[in-house]
């Protein structure tokens, strides 16, 4: 086997055998590379038989790959070498014998015409070629791994950083809450639009409770009227002068209910005319209790009423708001909106 003394590979530090050597050798035809015009093939097949073929002339001998120390043992012509694969790759397969600076460069044979190997120096360039490529892929790897660096330093630079402004605003709002805490009345009778609210909503419930308290003590008036008077005729003569006058000024505070004002006004109605008729006192008395406990269910129904409908809607409806708006002006203040009337 043609070899070539050289110190290139040690210098330019190329080695790539990273395949399994029985697979790459076996079934195929190398072109044993040299200057020469001289022709030499070598198939190494699986049986482990190396068929050599100089000019034509073949000769056959022995083959094997020795995993423990990565070589390729030949035997042919009474001598065994052994070689150590350098590199490999589509292009050419270059053998080391073992403990010294020769190398033997194996060609595939259907490659030979495209091969760009004529002379030794074309070998050279070629792994020249390839070393720098080399040079450049680990210099751009380098450079990649720098720049992944400086973006996981920046990275990890703009994490700090976060957690720092994370931290101060959670501080800032800790303090924006405790102001808030401190005087929150004192700020909230500043903002005109809650207290707008929070006078609607005393409005309200002023007006809920002067309804109760006028509609409870004119159903008193009418149930201890019920209790106390003799149904004499003196006595219906009184109920006659200010009755009248209690259910009207009953129905002038309950103006927005219809059917209380309705009952009132028919109240009122039998009352005056009854007199006008010369009706037996028990008529009278019928009339009388029937409107009076008209009255007296009216009031307790409607008393009911303002009960549920304050309770339910205006005053929840109302307060519901001053909530909501309190919950808004809190967010505000915590995100900062009020930080010239804190700080």
């Amino acid at each position: 086997m043609k070899s070539f003394i050289t110190t290139f590979f040690q210098k330019n530090n190329i080695s790539k055998t990273d395949i399994k050597i029985n697979n790459f050798l076996c079934n195929k035809t190398w072109y044993i590379f040299n200057e020469d015009t001289r022709k030499e093939i070598y198939i190494f097949r699986e049986n482990n038989e190396l068929v050599i073929a100089v000019d034509g002339k073949v000769t056959r001998g022995k083959w094997e790959y020795i995993a423990e120390n990565h070589s390729v043992i030949i035997d042919a012509d009474g001598k065994s070498v052994m070689l150590h694969p350098t590199f490999i790759d589509n292009n050419i397969f270059v053998l080391q014998l073992d403990g010294k600076n020769e190398f033997a460069f194996l060609i595939e044979e259907s490659k030979v015409l495209n091969s760009p190997f004529r002379k030794l120096s074309d070998i050279y360039s070629y792994f020249d070629n390839l070393q720098r490529q080399i040079e450049q892929e680990k210099e751009a790897k380098k450079q990649r791994l720098l720049l992944q660096k400086i973006e996981e330093e920046r990275e990890e630079q703009r994490r700090l950083e976060r957690i720092k402004e994370e931290e101060e605003n959670r501080l800032l709002k800790e303090r924006r809450l405790k102001w808030w805490n401190e005087n929150k009345a004192k700020f909230l009778s500043n903002e005109k639009k809650y207290i707008k609210l929070v006078e609607e909503y005393h409005k309200i419930v002023k007006k809920r409770d002067c309804n109760l308290f006028f509609g409870s003590c004119n159903l008193a008036t009418l149930i201890i009227i019920c209790c106390l008077v003799d149904f004499t005729e003196t006595d219906i003569g009184l109920v006659y002068k200010f009755g009248p006058m209690l259910l009207a000024y009953w129905g002038i505070l309950y103006t927005n209910n219809k059917a209380i004002k309705i009952t009132l006004i028919a109240y009122c109605i039998i009352l005056f005319l009854t007199p006008l008729f010369n009706v037996s006192i028990e008529i009278e008395i019928i009339a009388f209790s029937i409107a009076m406990a008209i009255s007296a269910l009216c009031g307790y129904v409607y008393i009911l009423y303002l009960i549920i409908y304050f309770n339910d809607n205006p005053i929840n409806n109302k307060t519901k708001e001053i909530f909501d708006l309190e919950e808004e002006i809190k967010n505000n203040l915590i995100n900062g909106k009020y930080d010239h009337l804190i700080f």
